[in-house]
């Protein structure tokens, strides 16, 4: 039987698998990440994240969601990606860069314990090039659910988002509102969901229902589109705290860049036994 190394990591309960690949080539199919992922069957994760060395200090970084489907970002996961890499190959307080499929992206791990910052430069887009970018269908940004109707925002930042603005967000069925999504296809390829509720210009509370995944504590992409979009809107400063069911990240926007700090952990190490036969 195949056996593979794995560390369990995790960003403010937003939880990964990361599989070192810079040494020796994996190959994964959807099958292996839906049973490695899986929390009955598997190890059990939010997401499955690849790392293969490129050059230097520039690592190529792969993200698969629960359902084996690839994600183009995933910035909690970048966070942890950053964290193992940092001490693994001992480049804490040293420039990092991470390449996905969509975005390439700054990062340093902190000796001093402060946390990871991951940065990548900031170029408004239309909103024409955004409805492409984020696949959206329709003509009119809103959906009913229940005899209620929710407006939405989208944003852009190396995967699609679909953001919520509303009171007593934890009141809201999210898996109800995803779930319309989808059926009515007002995505081509589906969408990430936050409901964000702004409680001042500097924090906003945020729940993520994550394509290919379901409601996860924390969604590092999700607080940066929300951040994009309410200091966009006139809600927040350009600095604000971001906080989830897991915990919070500190979003900073200039007009250059735009910069996420917060807190990634290592769990522990363990060895997964490739069993073709499972499910």
């Amino acid at each position: 039987m195949k056996k593979i190394e794995f560390t369990k990591m995790h960003s403010l309960g937003n939880d990964f698998i990361v599989l070192d690949c810079t040494k020796k080539n994996l190959q994964v199919s959807k099958k292996f990440i839906k049973n490695l992922a899986s929390r009955n069957y598997g190890v059990g994760c939010d997401q499955v994240l690849l790392i293969k060395r490129l050059k230097n200090n520039s690592f190529d970084y792969e993200i698969y969601n629960q359902d084996g489907s690839k994600s183009g970002q995933c910035i909690n996961g970048a966070k942890c990606v950053v964290k193992y890499i940092a001490e693994k190959y001992h480049l804490a307080n040293k420039a990092i860069s991470l390449i996905t499929k969509t975005i390439e992206m700054k990062a340093l791990s902190s000796r001093d314990s402060k946390g990871i910052k991951i940065s990548f430069p900031y170029k408004e887009i239309s909103e024409l090039e955004t409805v492409k970018k984020t696949g959206f269908t329709k003509n009119k940004k809103s959906i009913t659910v229940n005899d209620k109707s929710y407006s939405f925002e989208l944003a852009y930042v190396g995967n699609p988002h679909c953001i919520i603005f509303a009171k007593n967000i934890a009141k809201i069925n999210i898996n109800a509102i995803a779930e319309a999504i989808n059926k009515k296809q007002i995505f081509s390829n589906g969408i990430n969901l936050t409901l964000a509720q702004v409680d001042s210009k500097s924090k906003i509370q945020i729940r993520t229902f994550e394509r290919g995944t379901g409601e996860t504590l924390s969604c590092g992409s999700a607080a940066i589109s929300t951040a994009l979009v309410s200091f966009k809107l006139g809600k927040t400063f350009s600095r604000m705290n971001i906080y989830s069911l897991g915990g919070y990240n500190t979003v900073m926007i200039n007009s250059q860049n735009i910069d996420l700090i917060g807190s990634a952990n290592k769990v522990f190490e363990g060895i997964y036994i490739v069993n073709e036969n499972r499910r």
